[in-house]
């Protein structure tokens, strides 16, 4: 009615309508419909959800709560009212309910509020629509009552996108909108709008207000409108950003990858030219002007590296801010464009800036504060400032620094440097002088002082490497470069207290190491390296350098160039380097110093060895090993100069004793000490030594243990002393002295006296010169091989018999030898072959009461041949001719290039080391040349012959030689391995090459004489010979291409292996036999038993005749022969799918052939007996034909696969159990049982 009534609708969905009159309406429960009418009304719909309308044009109140349902109020008021009267504005109100939890969001032309964090809603239709008469509301909240003013002003209208393409449009007020997928258009209309575009090509125009526009995915198009907005196409694709005149200061963030054509962003300037575009960078971002106005784009950290780069590559795969076309009316700008054709500038301000360069060209200006400045890849400047600075230029381009007075202590840092001086670096000192400039090195760095104050600037690691120095020094007055530095500069570097590595560069430089062990090295100049304390490493490299080593045990090393070297105190190791002539500096209290200078094979200048304050009547020169110790303070202060008296090889001194030793009073030269008497004593221990004399005089005493003695020009002293010695006089009138032990003695050159002593010892005077045996009681059983001597009586040799008498002597024959015996014992002389040679027979026999020559012998005496004596002769380390006689002699040729003469008797010859020649002769001799070049040639008898593993050498062999083997290995790839072996007098036609096991035999005269090479066959590295005839000569790959070789078996079973690399014939003869073939196309005859053929590669005929045999051919097409009588034989082929086998029956007819099967085996019967072959896994089906590869040959016809496909019905039965049976190709009987 028309009065102020309260209606309540209670439970249900009610209907209440208030008509006149203020009214109250509670729906109560259910979904309800409420109508206020006229007049001032209150509705609250209560559970469920409700339809309210107070009234349009009036002002009513609409009662909320939590649990109310999702209620929906039809309330329009005037634009007036929505102005100006608050008094007709309706309230909704939120009963427990706060602003901070409501939730304002746009459906259509709808608003919808949610305040409870939960379903619970009120929707307000068309609230948005133009006509703006559904507005006229206040929300009121428990904390805050939100106008239109405030919503319109203070708050983000939320509306959503669905999955289809949708058109959003904004109010006046703040919109946040969500196209989300599809390809949507957005329209911010006023206010500061946030447009999400989501996924989907989207367009966002943010018209007037500062709006956030976010594209998302895909390729979007972003219109800030006026205002100054934010954009973000979304990162990763190519969007496009529109810009016009009037849109204000834009922001754009996007990242995406440059080096992507499709993901570039387009910048879009409508209705700008570009010659009127303006590329400026505040910090790291790029600003684009393009108006002649305000308005503007910035793009955030367009310059910045750290985002999306690898160290190393500026514009990569990654992603960065950079991607980004420029596009205007009359131009498009890339990115390239701009990186070779703009310079930015970047100013810090006064605090420590980090400033960074980009690809392109830059101005670095750090202003005050100690700033870090980063050029990059292109032409850069960079200018510290005030403060303490640290500038990086950037790799590969020329960079300009400018520094001027109170710029404090700058430091350039390593970069990657430019490597040619045409793109050399600037250093600008502006205002200074380069007479006022101090160049200094600290470690690797080049430090420069230009304005006579503090201010300096330090370019690290300029003395390291090859590429750290283009850098132009440019002072008002003069450009200063590296090459300058170098040539007019001495750079002094100096150490710490830590271990230092220094290294000079090419110019002049001094280097003090300071405490610590350090290392310094000099370079192409004269430099000076002061180790100072501690234990250093000094080496001055090329140039004249000086090395003191201070104090510590130091090691100086002169390298090229003459050197002075000065170890300071301590034990140090000097070394001058090269064939320059160095000088070492000594003094008292320098300790025990030792050079050890390398030399090179070219001509050695002599190097100086000062004793600075020394006499030379104090000094001690004494001999250690194969040094010279020279003490000449009395003190333990000695110098040892390593391997003075080393050899390399008899007679060759390598300059180790090139030095001249000077004293204060006296220079001492290397001929000095040769020739002034000097005798140098050295000493072995109880071990097996070694030990060379000089040229001077010599004292060598062996000590215990087997030792090798060689004197050397002068008249030397040798003695063994115990052990089983050999000693070499050499050159000069030498003492050798054997000592106890079997000793070898020879005296060499010159008139020598030996002495065998104890043992009994082999004895050598050395040719035609008279040389001295002295022989005592216990001397043993001595033999004298010495043989040119001269005829003259002056030339005859001496043997003292001392305390002997010659009526005590006795002198028998023994074969061509001469023996004495003259003690009553078995001590006894014998000179080899006196009765033999005319010259061995200059002897004079020396007792105590008489001397006997040889006239009186001949005179006196008559000696009768007794037994063939066998000889045992070991030849020095020089070049031997040893000579066997009619005995089994055994010859030692040792070092040197020897001929070896077995002569009569089956004789042994080991050549040793060294190019050996050795004759076997007659009788049957085992020759050995041992490492080297060595000639073989076994003579009459049959010979063993050995010329020595992996080594070339020359076998002789003739006519009537005998049955001679070989045995001997090498690498017939390896020219140098590969032996000669001779047939003289043979031509290659006569030549007869057979097989005998696993040797090969050849003979060449027609005659049983033969040559046999063990393993031949068998051993991969017993092949490496050339057969020499006198028409033809042939190698191994020779005898691979044209020989087939026949290997044979015997009655017992037998394994018999092919030939590796040739065609083979294998007979297996009776026997159960394994037969192997190789690579090549060999024939296997199996023979009588059960045998197994391998055919392995190549086309192969095997023939298991007799018994029941297995045969596999292997790789490639083979052939199986099968007779009446043959037995049972198998074929089971390796590899029967690679070419089609065959199987030959001889003698059989295909109408007498029976074809069977047995589980997945072929069974042929072919001669009606029970002879038979079996093909195993012919029906075996997986995918090809493994089996099948055959065709059947019988006398009358050949069967092919296809032909026995269709002849043949392949029948099988399963068993009782759960069979899975496969048929063949061909026709089947398949039975599951």
């Amino acid at each position: 009615g028309n009065g102020n009534d309260i209606l309540n609708g209670d439970g249900g969905d009610d209907i209440l309508y208030g008509d006149a009159g203020n009214d109250v309406l509670n729906g109560g429960y259910g979904n309800d419909t409420i109508t206020g009418g006229t007049g001032f009304d209150i509705l609250n719909g209560g559970y469920g959800n409700d339809i309210l309308n107070g009234g349009d044009y009036e002002k009513d109140q609409y009662i909320f709560q939590r649990g109310h349902g999702q209620d929906v109020i039809n309330d329009k008021g005037d634009d007036y009212a929505i102005s100006y009267l608050q008094q007709k504005r309706n309230d909704l109100v939120f009963q427990g309910a706060n602003s901070v939890n409501a939730l304002f969001t746009h459906a259509g032309n709808d608003l919808i509020i949610r305040a409870y964090g939960t379903t619970d809603s009120v929707t307000l239709p068309d609230y948005f629509d133009l006509n703006k008469s559904s507005r006229a509301f206040n929300f009121i909240f428990d904390d805050k009552t939100i106008t239109y003013e405030n919503l319109k002003t203070d708050y983000a209208i939320t509306s959503n996108g669905d999955a289809g393409n949708n058109t959003l449009i904004g109010w006046g007020g703040k919109d946040i909108m969500n196209g989300g997928y599809g390809n949507d258009i957005l329209w911010g209309r006023n206010g500061d709008d946030t447009l999400n575009g989501g996924d989907g090509n989207d367009e966002l125009n943010g018209e007037n207000g500062d709006d956030i526009l976010n594209g998302g995915y895909g390729y979007d198009t972003l219109n800030g409108g006026a205002g100054n907005d934010i954009l973000n196409g979304g990162d990763f694709e190519k969007d496009r950003y529109l810009f016009q005149k009037g849109h204000g200061q834009d922001i754009i963030n996007d990242m995406s990858k440059p080096n992507q054509t499709s993901a570039i962003n387009d910048l879009v300037f409508q209705g700008a030219k570009f010659a009127d575009a303006v590329f400026t960078r505040s910090g790291n971002n790029l600003v684009i002007s393009a108006y002649g106005s305000n308005d503007s784009v910035t793009l955030i950290d367009y310059f910045d590296y750290t985002l999306g780069s690898s160290v190393n590559s500026k514009l990569d795969s990654t992603l960065n801010s950079r991607a980004f076309n420029f596009l205007f009316d009359d131009r498009t700008i890339t990115y390239e464009y701009l990186k070779n054709n703009y310079t930015f500038t970047a100013n810090g301000n006064d605090q420590n800036n980090i400033i960074r360069g980009w690809e392109g060209k830059n101005i670095l200006n750090g202003g005050a504060g100690n700033d870090t400045l980063y050029g990059d890849g292109s032409n850069d400047i960079l200018i510290g400032g005030t403060g303490n600075d640290i500038l990086y230029g950037g790799g590969g381009q020329k960079d300009i620094f400018q520094f001027e007075k109170g710029h404090g202590q700058d430091i350039i840092g390593q970069g990657i440097f430019v490597s040619d001086t045409a793109n050399s670096n600037d250093l600008i000192f502006k205002g200074a002088y380069s007479a006022n400039a101090a160049f200094s090195r600290y470690g690797d760095d080049l430090i420069i002082h230009a304005y006579g104050s503090d201010d300096s600037v330090t370019i690290n690691n300029y003395f390291y490497g090859n590429n750290n120095q283009p850098f132009n020094f440019i002072f008002d007055d003069k450009t200063i470069n590296y090459k300058y530095i170098v040539n007019n500069f001495t750079l002094t570097n100096i150490g710490d207290s830590r271990r230092n590595y220094e290294y000079g560069l090419e110019g002049k430089n001094i280097l003090n190491g300071g405490a610590g062990n350090d290392v310094l090295y000099g370079n192409k100049q004269n430099d000076i390296l002061n180790g100072d304390d501690d234990d250093d490493f000094l080496n001055g490299l090329d140039g004249n350098d000086t090395l003191n080593g201070g104090a510590g045990n130091d090691r100086l090393y002169g390298d090229y160039g003459s050197d002075i070297l000065n170890g300071g105190a301590g034990n140090d190791i000097l070394d001058g380097g090269g064939n320059e002539k160095d000088t070492y500096l000594f003094q008292r209290g320098h300790g025990q110093d030792i050079i050890q200078e390398s030399y090179y094979n070219k001509t050695v200048e002599t190097d100086d060895v000062i004793f600075q304050g020394a006499h030379f009547a104090d000094a001690v020169f004494t001999r250690s090993g194969n040094n010279l110790v020279i003490h000449a303070y009395g003190t333990d202060d000695c110098v040892t100069i390593n391997k003075y008296f080393y050899k390399k090889d008899f007679g060759d001194l390598l300059s180790y004793q090139a030095y001249n030793f000077i004293f204060d009073d006296k220079v001492i030269t290397y001929s000095d000490l040769v020739n002034n008497n000097y005798s140098f004593t050295a000493t072995g221990d109880n071990t097996n030594n070694n030990i060379y004399g000089w040229d001077g005089k010599n004292i060598l005493s062996g000590g215990g243990g087997n030792d090798f003695l060689y004197g050397q020009n002068k008249d030397d002293v040798l003695n063994g002393d115990d052990g089983d010695d050999e000693l070499n006089g050499a050159d000069g009138d030498d003492i050798l002295n054997g000592g106890d032990g079997d000793d070898k003695l020879y005296g060499g050159n010159g008139s020598d006296v030996l002495i065998g002593g104890a043992g009994n010892d082999i004895l050598n005077g050395g040719y035609n010169e008279k040389d001295t045996y002295l022989f005592q009681y216990g001397h043993g059983q001595d033999i004298i091989n010495e043989v040119y001597h001269g005829n003259k009586p002056v030339y005859a040799n001496d043997i003292i018999f001392e305390d002997a008498y010659s009526t005590d002597a006795t002198f028998t024959r023994s074969g061509n030898d001469l023996i004495i015996h003259a003690y009553h014992s078995n001590d006894s002389v014998t000179i080899t072959d006196y009765f033999n040679y005319r010259f061995i027979e200059s002897f004079n026999f020396i007792f105590t009461d008489k001397t006997i020559d040889h006239e009186y012998l001949r005179n006196n005496y008559t000696f009768t041949p007794t037994e063939i004596i066998n000889k045992n002769i070991t030849g020095t380390n020089g070049d031997d001719i040893l000579n066997g006689g009619v005995g089994n002699d055994t010859l030692d040729g040792n070092s040197g290039n020897d001929t070896l003469n077995g002569n009569d008797g089956n004789d042994i010859l080991w050549g040793g080391y060294g190019n050996d020649i050795l004759n076997g002769g007659n009788g049957n001799d085992i020759l050995w040349g041992d490492s080297g070049y060595d000639i073989l040639n076994g003579g009459a008898g049959n010979d063993i012959l050995n010329g020595g593993d992996r080594a070339k050498d020359r076998y002789l062999f003739q006519r009537g030689h005998g049955q001679d083997t070989i045995n001997d290995i090498g690498y017939y790839n390896y020219s140098n391995e590969v032996d000669d072996i001779v047939f003289e007098g043979a031509n290659f036609a006569d030549a007869v090459f057979i097989r005998s096991g696993k040797d090969l035999i050849v003979r060449a005269y027609g005659t049983e004489d033969s040559v046999t090479l063990t393993d031949y066959f068998t051993k991969s590295l017993a092949n490496a010979f050339n057969f020499i005839f006198n028409d033809k000569s042939i190698d191994y790959q020779y005898i691979i291409n044209n020989f087939t070789f026949t290997a044979d078996g015997d009655d017992t079973d037998n394994t018999i292996n092919g030939w590796r690399d040739g065609k083979n014939i294998l007979n297996g003869g009776a026997g159960n036999d394994i037969l192997n073939g190789e690579a090549k196309d060999d024939v296997l005859n199996g023979g009588d038993g059960n045998d197994r053929l391998y055919g392995n590669n190549g086309i192969d005929t095997l023939n298991g005749g007799a018994g029941n045999d297995f045969l596999d051919g292997g790789y490639s097409a083979d052939r199986y022969l099968f007779q009446h009588g043959h037995g049972q034989d198998i074929i089971a082929d390796s590899f029967p799918f690679d070419d089609v086998n065959e199987v030959v029956f001889q003698g059989a007819k295909f109408a007498d052939a029976q074809f069977t099967s047995s589980g997945e085996n072929l069974i042929i019967h072919a001669y009606g007996s029970n002879d038979s072959v079996t093909i195993n896994d012919y029906f075996y089906i997986d995918g090809y034909k493994p089996a099948k590869a055959y065709k059947f040959i019988f006398e009358d016809r050949i069967i092919t696969y296809q032909d026995f496909q269709n002849y043949y019905t392949y029948i099988t039965y399963g068993d009782s159990s759960n069979d899975t049976i496969n048929g063949w190709e061909g026709k089947n009987i398949i039975s599951g049982g």
